[in-house]
């Protein structure tokens, strides 16, 4: 899911005319759960390129940003590394540094803690130096590996 609702359909919906939005036509109302704290944190699928003419992916990013805005739900997003460099996806998808792009979006945003990239076999494949771009302009230095607990097996 990426989209909640579209503002046609609702005032409090996004500005984009997804064909498939998660309260209509999946009928799961993930804007009501972050409104009552039923969830800690929400991934929604933003895997539209910047600029896509009915549900750009900046316009996304704003309003999941304000949906958790307040709440404590964390906001995780979820982003199509699979479309990188596939020649069946638009233009954008062919630039390597259009996730790049996505990432220095996310980082103006306060309520966006991190990202998820889809899917795994891609991070490994990196089809056309998308990943690549995303490390070097985001990543400066590699993750600390969790500790285990004290006491924990």
């Amino acid at each position: 899911f990426g989209v909640w609702r579209n503002k046609a359909d609702d005032p409090a919906g996004s500005d984009t005319r997804a064909g498939v939005a998660t309260y209509d036509d999946l009928y799961a109302d993930t804007r009501k759960w972050i409104g009552e704290g039923w969830i800690d944190h929400v991934v929604p699928q933003l895997y539209w390129h910047v600029g896509h003419p009915a549900t750009d992916y900046a316009t996304l990013l704003d309003w999941w940003d304000g949906a958790v805005r307040g709440t404590g739900v964390g906001l995780y997003i979820g982003e199509a590394l699979y479309k990188a460099g596939d020649p069946g996806q638009p233009e954008a998808w062919q630039d390597p540094k259009e996730l790049s792009r996505h990432l220095a979006l996310a980082a103006e945003r306060p309520g966006v803690g991190g990202h998820c990239y889809f899917a795994a076999k891609e991070v490994a494949e990196d089809r056309n130096g998308a990943l690549a771009a995303v490390v070097a302009d985001h990543y400066p230095s590699r993750a600390r590996a969790p500790r285990a607990r004290r006491g924990a097996p």
